[in-house]
């Protein structure tokens, strides 16, 4: 063989029909944790962009994170725990947890929102975004609590969940 005469070697593993292995699974992992940066990057893209209806940035940011959704769940059939940053890393986490995950978040959510806004008015124009955003979050938080058979009530600070260093300040 010459150098003129390029030449495809295949060095990949060959798999069983039992299904992927761990490494497999790494892989579609890391696959996976990139979908979620690049979710992350569309949407930080699409708040900046000037010219919005140019770049199908709405319609990229759907499909981003229908891929993840789908990268995840295949996680889960196989009993692979998906990156921590999507939610408590154990396999076989129900729904439970998960809202239960999502009312945390949220409470914190509309609390720093809340410590924001009952600062005094002096003209910020980010202001109507925090009302809108903790709107939507108290919407959220309703939906949530009848979806775990309860009613939204605020929590009172002993009785609420933390999460991560949100007490750091």
């Amino acid at each position: 063989m010459s150098a003129s005469q390029p030449r495809t070697v295949d060095i990949t593993v060959a798999t069983t029909s039992r299904g992927p292995d761990a490494t497999d699974l790494h892989l579609l992992r890391l696959a996976l944790e990139l979908q979620v940066d690049a979710l992350l990057l569309t949407i930080g893209a699409a708040a900046r962009a000037a010219d919005a209806e140019q770049v199908p940035w709405r319609r990229w940011a759907v499909e981003d994170l229908d891929a993840a959704r789908m990268l995840a769940q295949t996680l889960l059939a196989h009993d692979t725990a998906p990156p921590a940053t999507l939610g408590r890393g154990g396999v076989g986490v129900g729904a439970d947890d998960a809202l239960a995950d999502l009312v945390a978040r949220y409470s914190s959510m509309d609390g720093l929102l809340g410590s924001v806004l009952e600062r005094p008015y002096a003209g910020q124009a980010w202001r109507p975004v925090a009302r809108e955003t903790r709107a939507r979050c108290r919407a959220r938080l309703e939906e949530l609590h009848r979806h775990r058979g309860s009613t939204y009530r605020r929590q009172a600070d002993g009785d609420r969940r933390y999460l991560p260093g949100e007490l750091l300040g």
